[in-house]
């Protein structure tokens, strides 16, 4: 309710960057609490304001909630179509981090869904980006490959 309201007053200020900051944060609580529905739409709401501001960065984290939700609900298809657009949005910021941990997410997308070979070939990449950048998060990436090639 506080997020709704701090929305509201920007919104009536017209201060679009600060309303989607206040969007952002929506989407993360209801992510928290597992408001699903009110993720999305929060989620939906960010990445249009984020264009709107010509906000690549913002757009893909709008895009990563997205693809969580979606993710959760089992709609493999759009959490795929979010989670390529992320991943897409990094490459082209030559944000390597980020790209890898839409790689990862991409990965588990593809796992749950039951896809194997694409789950070890973005898993791969996942991993290599990690290992490229000495990232501690490369030993969760090869934990999926294998759970890919596993299946």
């Amino acid at each position: 309710q506080a997020l709704d309201g701090a929305q509201a007053n920007y919104k009536k200020l017209k201060d679009r960057k600060k309303e989607a900051a206040v969007v952002h944060l929506a989407v993360k609580a209801q992510l928290l609490q597992g408001d699903a529905v009110n993720a999305l739409r929060a989620a939906k709401e960010a990445r249009a304001l984020a264009r709107e501001l010509r906000d690549r960065k913002a757009e893909a984290e709008a895009l990563d909630a997205a693809s969580q939700v979606h993710l959760a609900k089992r709609d493999f298809h759009e959490a795929l179509d979010c989670g390529k657009s992320m991943a897409a949005i990094y490459e082209e910021l030559q944000e390597d981090l980020p790209a890898a941990k839409a790689k990862q997410l991409l990965c588990s997308v593809y796992l749950a869904k039951g896809d194997a070979r694409a789950a070890v070939d973005i898993g791969e990449d996942a991993v290599a980006l990690f290992r490229k950048l000495q990232d501690p998060q490369e030993a969760v990436a090869q934990h999926l490959v294998v759970q890919a090639y596993l299946q």
